[in-house]
Parts: C-alpha cells; sequence; structure tokens
C-alpha cells in the first residue's frame, strides 16, 4: 500500500542557496536510487522563502524504510538540520481522498508505476529526462 507523506520545515534566511542546492542533489539521487519512491516533490513557499515542504509517496512500507535508511538522506539532513528556523522537521502521514489525473491518463499513487511503464503511449510527452534505467520517474506535465 502507498505512503502518502509530507515533510515542512524552515531554515534561516542566510542558509536559503545552501539547502536548495542540497534538495536539488537529494532529487537526483531518488531519481537514480529509489524506484520504490514514487514520487517526491520539493517546494519552496513563495511569500516566505525560508519555508520548504516536500511531498512524497513511497510504494510501501519497505521502500518508505529504504528511503530514510540511506546515505542520502543522511547527507540532506546534514544539510539543513544545522539551519532549522522554528523547529524540527515535521513530517504528517495522509491517506489519499481523490486526485486530479493528467490529461495523458493520470500519475496518482500506483498510477505513477504504470504511467511509467506506458508514457510512450502518450504520446511522449513526458520529457523531463528524469530515468532510472529505462523508467521515467518525473512527468513534467503532471
Amino acid at each position: 500500500m502507498a505512503i502518502y507523506q509530507t515533510g515542512a520545515y524552515r531554515v534561516k534566511p542566510e542558509f536559503v542557496a545552501k539547502v536548495k542546492r542540497a534538495i536539488e542533489e537529494f532529487v537526483a539521487y531518488l531519481q537514480a536510487n529509489e524506484p520504490g519512491t514514487q514520487m517526491y516533490l520539493a517546494w519552496q513557499e513563495k511569500d516566505d522563502p525560508t519555508r520548504f515542504v516536500h511531498l512524497f509517496i513511497f510504494a510501501d512500507a519497505a521502500a518508505h524504510a529504504r528511503h530514510g535508511q540511506s546515505e542520502a538522506v543522511k547527507r540532506f539532513e546534514a544539510a539543513y538540520s544545522p539551519e532549522p528556523a522554528g523547529g524540527d522537521v515535521v513530517f504528517t502521514d495522509y491517506e489519499m481522498v481523490a486526485g486530479k489525473r493528467c490529461a495523458a491518463g493520470g500519475h496518482i499513487g500506483n498510477d505513477l508505476q504504470q504511467h511509467a511503464k506506458t508514457r510512450d503511449d502518450h504520446g511522449g510527452h513526458c520529457a523531463s529526462g528524469k530515468r532510472q534505467g529505462t523508467r521515467q520517474t518525473v512527468c513534467s506535465r503532471c
């Protein structure tokens, strides 16, 4: 069963650029090494750029555990941990109630894996270039 989770935190203003670089490196690692991490989005608040929220979908509990125990997570935590402003990262678990699917067939929860297998059937719209082996892990239109 898929695991839906967010992680939210705030950093000191002088560390925003460092944390953004760490996020980019971390997401590149996820795309290359964690097929069980079906979705990982990192957002920065527009009105307060010191605030970040990360959205995750893990295929199952095993994928969530592998993610949490990876060296990449430890490296990322080391990048933002010394700079929190306003407390620790707050992780929140969710259940999927409903979601909007993209025009090409959707990628909500477990549908992402199916989309990855059939991306060429959607007119090749998945052009983000982020691949895990031959599997597309990010859809730039969804």
